[in-house]
């Protein structure tokens, strides 16, 4: 799970500082090496060293690691999709209420 986080942190924001997706997913910068090296093995991720600090590494999307996003995004909208169907206008009316009052007091 943290693997597709970043990934969509990435997609989201282009690039980013190993200890920026560290922050982000609240875990040691060397930690966040560990899943990063995962990913850029695998081919979904790069390094990039920043052109006005060589000791800065950037990391990006590779083309996989952008198509994974999509696909993996697709099929989270499919499924959505899919278990709204099975309930009726009413009931998703009722979510959409209880989600609105939640978020209604979490502004508070």
């Amino acid at each position: 799970m943290p693997q597709f986080v970043i990934l969509d942190i990435l997609q989201r924001h282009g690039e980013s500082k190993m200890s920026d997706l560290a922050k982000s997913l609240s875990v040691t910068t060397a930690a966040m090496t560990g899943i990063v090296d995962r990913l850029v093995r695998e081919g979904y991720l790069r390094r990039e060293s920043d052109p006005k600090d060589r000791r800065i590494i950037k990391i990006r999307l590779t083309a996989k690691g952008e198509r994974a996003v999509t696909q993996i995004l697709e099929k989270k909208k499919q499924m959505i999709i899919k278990m709204f169907g099975m309930i009726s206008q009413g009931e998703r009316e009722e979510y959409l209420r209880i989600l609105t009052h939640i978020r209604d007091h979490l502004k508070d």
